[in-house]
């Protein structure tokens, strides 16, 4: 495939802003932070996150955290092999899924919405045209090294 086949504008305009990791907000708990330390080196590897991505970033976290503790609370196993805290009974005795499972369906949504941003999930990487920095292993404005780089490899 060659060109431009939707023919959309390619977004030449648009802003670059520079490769940083930024600093978590104090709000994250320690499951959020843990993965924020996680999908944050990733994403600073692959020359997907700038400053301006923080709450965003954060949004994901959070996210995954609220994922993380409903789905704790789902592993109960009443003794019959039946997950019953899957269901729970309603004040006039019908039966009804959980709130527990109700927010970890929630944080999923969540949590794929963000990473969607992101280009974390297999269809959206797909579709990234991206603007990320290549982090070449000299310092910037040093054309030599990257000509070498680039052209005949590695530098020794």
């Amino acid at each position: 495939m060659e060109g431009n086949p939707g023919k959309r504008p390619l977004g030449r305009d648009e802003i670059d802003p520079p490769l940083a990791m930024p600093e978590p907000p104090d709000v994250l708990g320690p499951v959020a932070y843990a993965e924020w330390e996680r999908a944050g080196a990733i994403l600073f590897d692959i020359g997907m996150i700038t400053g301006l991505d923080r709450a965003a970033l954060a949004a994901y976290c959070v996210e995954y955290a609220r994922w993380i503790e409903a789905e704790s609370h789902l592993k109960f196993d009443d003794g019959d092999g039946y997950d019953s805290a899957l269901m729970q009974k309603s004040p006039n005795g019908y039966m009804m899924p959980s709130g527990w499972l109700v927010i970890s369906q929630m944080a999923q949504k969540g949590m794929h919405r963000w990473l969607s941003e992101f280009g974390m999930t297999p269809a959206t990487r797909a579709r990234i045209v991206g603007t990320a920095q290549l982090r070449l292993p000299f310092g910037d404005g040093d054309e030599a090294a990257a000509s070498e780089y680039i052209g005949r490899g590695r530098p020794n």
